[in-house]
């Protein structure tokens, strides 16, 4: 399984071809409709990745639901903590 670029190209999604991590960056706002199906397609999709919700102050519970989906919060800074090198 792979995933077209931007540039047309393709690059894959299987574990064994793709060692590396993944940072998905998804910003979004009063998204509570379709962010837990977003952030789950992506975890689906890309396995090795971490999805990275940043909320930009909803109001209709958008961060709630992306981090049950298993999306990591922004502001959810004990756990980027220790991600941290420092």
């Amino acid at each position: 399984m792979g995933l077209q670029t931007a540039g047309g190209g393709h690059f894959s999604t299987n574990s064994k071809e793709c060692q590396q991590k993944i940072a998905v960056l998804i910003p979004c706002w009063n998204e509570a409709l379709t962010i837990g199906k977003v952030v789950t397609d992506f975890r689906r999709t890309m396995p090795q990745s971490v999805v990275y919700v940043y909320d930009n102050n909803s109001t209709d519970g958008t961060a709630e639901i992306a981090k049950q989906a298993g999306a990591v919060r922004a502001d959810d800074y004990k756990y980027l903590l220790k991600l941290s090198p420092v």
